[in-house]
Parts: structure tokens; sequence; C-alpha cells
């Protein structure tokens, strides 16, 4: 059984994604199973895009490493790749991944853009139980401070010095594209070379 490192490029704007397959993408017809690849693909055509096996392995879990190795965080930050996933994660999803996958869902980049949305868009407009209805401003207060994403995060150099509190793991994620809520969850040791906790959590750890 082949294990195959691949990458796809667009021919037509030279951005690219790294994936894994175990079997062979040529004889499987296989295309990746990223979001955004599989979008961009719909939207130019399979003849824009090009295929190349980068290495070969004898089982996955030097596959994977591998993978791991190249798709980094760093790697998926770059604005030029479709991947929106750390390699070697089976899909573990982060805080710059889902701030890629918005960026890439904007614009002329959406797979609806310039297009009439589905009817079922419409329907749930007309149908939704909120229509017509609005929360008040301490209500909308309440939503948006109970997901910790926007709750404040304390930001420490390894060896344990304060650096800086922030308004929320969101804008701290978003200025040095590092996984914050991830590290200030526990999740990972650090993030963007430094220690994270949610200020709430300390709190109540102390």
């Amino acid at each position: 059984m082949r294990h195959q490192l691949y990458k796809i490029t667009n021919k037509l704007n030279n951005k690219f994604y790294i994936g894994a397959h175990t079997g062979n993408i040529f004889e499987d017809d296989y295309w990746g199973s990223g979001t955004t690849i599989r979008q961009s693909i719909e939207k130019y055509g399979k003849e824009n895009f090009e295929r190349e096996v980068i290495e070969e392995f004898n089982n996955k879990i030097k596959l994977y490493k591998s993978e791991a190795e190249i798709v980094s965080e760093e790697f998926v930050s770059n604005p030029m790749t479709y991947n929106i996933a750390v390699g070697g994660t089976g899909g573990n999803l982060g805080t710059i991944v889902n701030e890629k996958i918005s960026e890439q869902m904007k614009g002329k980049d959406h797979m609806y853009y310039g297009k009439k949305r589905p009817e079922h868009s419409t329907w749930m407009k007309e149908n939704t139980p909120f229509k017509d209805k609005k929360h008040t401003q301490e209500t909308l207060n309440r939503i948006r401070n109970s997901h910790p994403k926007t709750k404040r995060v304390l930001q420490f150099t390894k060896s344990g010095e304060f650096v800086k509190e922030w308004d929320s793991a969101n804008q701290a994620a978003k200025e040095l594209k590092a996984s914050v809520h991830r590290a200030a969850m526990g999740d990972y040791k650090t993030a963007g070379g430094f220690v994270w906790k949610y200020k709430e959590k300390l709190h109540f750890d102390l």
C-alpha cells in the first residue's frame, strides 16, 4: 500500500495545498479533502490544477509525521496555501484555522461569489424564529462574554513573567498569528513563544 505526501497547485494563481493520502492520487483521481482546496477546484476546474507526489512512505506514521513537519501553524497562516489545519492532526482545528476559513469564505474566494444563494437560505431567513426580534444590549454582551475566545487573556514569558493583558484571545491570536485560545485552555504549553492564561480561569486556579 502506498502512503503519499502530495502537492496540488493552482496554475492560475500559484496557490498550493499539501496533503497525505493512502493509495495513489492519480489512480484514485484524488484531489484532496480540505474544504478550501475542494471549493477552489470546483470554482476553477480540475484542468487548472496540477498534482505531484512529493514523497512516498511505507507506513502512515512516517507519512503523517512528514506532513506535520511541513504543514505547521506558520505554513497554514501563509495566504498562498489552501491548507487550513496543521498536518498530522486528523483535522484538529485551531484559532488560525478558523480565521483562515473566515477569510477564504469572503468575497471572490467564496464558492457562491456572483451566484444566487441556494433556495434554502432564503427559506431560513423568512422562517427563522428570531425574525423581527432584537436582543437587548445586555443580552448581546452576555452572549459575547460567555464565549471563551472573547474573554480577557494574560500573556506571560516561558519563565513566568507577565507581559500583557489582552481584551480577548482572538485579538491576541490575530496580532501574533498564534493559537492563543488553545494555549490558554491548556491544549498547548505555549503559543507564539509565550504562555497564556484566561484571566477568569487564573483567578479560579488561585
